[in-house]
């Protein structure tokens, strides 16, 4: 069965002072999750801003965007439905 090696960089936590930086975190890459807190409803907004932006700075060498998967954090630590949080 054939193997393989992913190399999973430390967060940027959604942190503004890192947005100057995200061309050279990105370097690279050719996959990305988006995680955004159930529990604080402005990284849920947040994350449209870092899909544009990821999107405008890296592509596969076809230029066609990376993956990406949009997770969903601390959904057993609130009592509501995760959809019914933004309604």
């Amino acid at each position: 069965m054939p193997s393989a090696c992913i190399n999973i960089k430390s967060p940027i936590s959604g942190q503004e002072r890192f947005g100057n930086m995200t061309r050279v975190y990105y370097k690279e890459a050719v996959g990305a999750f988006i995680v955004f807190d159930v529990t604080r409803a402005a990284t849920f907004e947040a994350v449209v801003k870092w899909k544009l932006d990821l999107d405008t700075k890296v592509q596969l060498p076809d230029g066609s965007p990376i993956p990406c998967v949009l997770l969903a954090n601390k959904v057993g630590s609130h009592p509501l439905n995760v959809a019914q949080l933004w309604l």
